[in-house]
């Protein structure tokens, strides 16, 4: 009967423990956290540094993933934010995937930055559910590195930290599109991206304070 009773209790103890596992959108805020962190402390990434501050939205991919022999591609997940009269907007989650030619083979873990610096280029965020960022008319990229500056007058810029050779190079055939179920998910209804970043109401119902502290 003893032992009926501890087991009994210890199987309430373990029942009722609350479960600390992180969602795949909260694991996302928490790399992306981490990553920007650690891209703005380097003191040799000036070129981010100063180009951060004039972005009128920022997105970050915590983990681009890259794969391929001879045919190259790329994929991962991230955070879009939207610069507020206020501070930064509450994070919009979208996807980026790159293809790219060339004698590629293994896998490759880069970390990207792409900041939005005109307001053309933030509209062009907003009213395309997928979109490719080399492809629109009217719209410049630019791509930055340790050494290798951009145009301030570049619509789109993007930044990479990776252990690979692609460099900056893949991002000018890099598709950006929206994760409608990770968004719903996150904020527990269905959800525009234009209530998400641009109406100032909504509120991430998942700790920001370390993005929106790290930002400039």
């Amino acid at each position: 009967m003893r032992s009926f009773i501890l087991s009994l209790f210890f199987g309430l103890i373990c029942f009722s423990s609350p479960s600390y596992a992180l969602t795949e959108q909260e694991e996302v805020i928490e790399r992306s956290s981490l990553v920007l962190k650690s891209i703005l402390q380097n003191s040799e990434n000036k070129e981010i540094k100063q180009i951060l501050p004039h972005a009128k939205a920022v997105l970050i991919i915590p983990r681009l993933l890259r794969a391929g022999f001879l045919l190259g591609g790329s994929s991962g997940s991230g955070i879009l934010v939207q610069r507020m009269a206020t501070g930064w907007s509450a994070p919009a989650f979208y996807n980026l995937s790159t293809a790219s030619l060339g004698i590629q083979a293994g896998v490759d873990s880069s970390e990207i930055i792409i900041a939005f610096m005109t307001d053309e280029a933030v509209q062009t965020v907003l009213s395309s559910h997928s979109f490719n960022l080399g492809a629109n008319a009217g719209l410049s990229l630019g791509v930055i590195g340790k050494g290798k500056g951009a145009d301030l007058t570049d619509d789109v810029v993007s930044y990479s930290q990776s252990q690979g050779l692609y460099g900056g190079v893949a991002f000018k055939g890099g598709a950006l599109s929206v994760k409608d179920s990770w968004n719903k998910e996150f904020y527990g209804r269905a959800i525009s991206i234009k209530e998400i970043l641009v109406s100032n109401t909504v509120r991430a119902p998942y700790d920001m304070s370390q993005i929106y502290k790290i930002l400039p």
